[in-house]
């Protein structure tokens, strides 16, 4: 058994024939003339050649005459974008053929035909191994790109509390709003696969054996736990944007609060020179106003000026308002 070896379209005929052997074909960027040729040799109806061809399908599994088509999707965390990478696979399922087709290489593909080797002295040999290896691969890489999300969250929860920078702030919301977003995607692909997973589970496909199906039981409790923790940080995040709004309100409410204290100095000293600009003549005047006429008044209200404010200030300064 190699999953290596460049097959030839006049082989798969002979190969397919023979119930005892396993075919594994692995098609990465297929051209529209492969995807015609596995219409022709493997007799794949229109609607799933379509699917396999069309990109963002929903996970899922569906059952034709003579083979199943299952649709689910491998996760890479990019360092560069600091963002999740969704990578669709499609798979062909028949008695002793499995087919995987994807758009963009996907690193488990190589480790799956490694850990075959071993699963099918284990287990057993046919298709439901093959393809028990390879979701339980795909399933296992889930759990480090969830952690880094994680890692994202620890990092938001800590620049929530430290940035002060406008800007910065402004930043630091667009992620919140960005990492929401990665993990409701998440959530959305993981329901579905899981469904994909409960129909394996329950023996569903009858081309897989009832000692392959158990293994699908691990792989089911593997993809819950993700989920799980994908709606652990799904909370974390809505908290951590609370937490966002909730400083920006405090951050706000002490600003308000300068603004007043300061308005209400501003205007205690207003009001005495409002009083003294209003020029009247003392001596057309029935009421004489005070001081307006002494020698040192101007210095004198300046003085008063500076001791409302400074006692306004001192009050305010107290109360926790400056």
């Amino acid at each position: 058994y190699c999953t290596r070896r460049q097959l030839d379209r006049a082989e798969i005929g002979a190969v397919l024939d023979d119930e005892h052997n396993l075919l594994w074909l692995d098609l990465e960027a297929p051209t529209p003339e492969e995807v015609r040729l596995l219409g022709e040799e493997f007799n794949f109806h229109e609607l799933a050649l379509e699917d396999a061809t069309r990109p963002h399908q929903r996970p899922k599994i569906d059952r034709y005459d003579d083979f199943y088509f299952l649709v689910f999707y491998d996760l890479d965390y990019d360092e560069l974008t600091a963002r999740v990478e969704e990578h669709e696979l499609d798979v062909f399922l028949g008695k002793n053929y499995l087919i995987t087709v994807h758009s963009a290489p996907i690193a488990e593909i190589d480790e799956v035909a490694t850990r075959l080797g071993r699963n099918l002295t284990v287990i057993e040999r046919g298709v439901g191994v093959l393809l028990y290896s390879l979701l339980d691969t795909i399933v296992d890489h889930y759990f480090p790109t969830v952690e880094r999300l994680g890692g994202e969250i620890e990092d938001l929860e800590r620049r929530i509390v430290t940035t002060r920078d406008p800007r910065g702030r402004e930043r630091l919301q667009e992620e919140i709003f960005a990492l929401r977003r990665q993990l409701l995607d998440l959530r959305q692909l993981l329901v579905p696969e899981r469904d994909v997973l409960t129909a394996l589970v329950r023996r569903d496909l009858p081309i897989v054996s009832k000692k392959a199906t158990a293994y699908f039981q691990d792989v089911h409790d593997h993809l819950l736990r993700a989920a799980d923790a994908v709606d652990v940080y799904r909370d974390l995040v809505s908290g951590a944007l609370e937490s966002y709004h909730a400083t920006n309100s405090n951050g706000l409410n002490q600003t308000m609060r300068i603004l007043t204290a300061t308005s209400i100095i501003l205007m205690s000293v207003t009001l005495i020179a409002g009083i003294y600009g209003m020029n009247f003549n003392p001596d057309a005047s029935p009421f004489n106003m005070p001081e307006l006429n002494a020698r040192y008044g101007y210095v004198g209200t300046l003085l008063a000026m500076v001791a409302v404010a400074g006692v306004l200030a001192w009050f305010f300064r107290r109360k926790g308002y400056l």
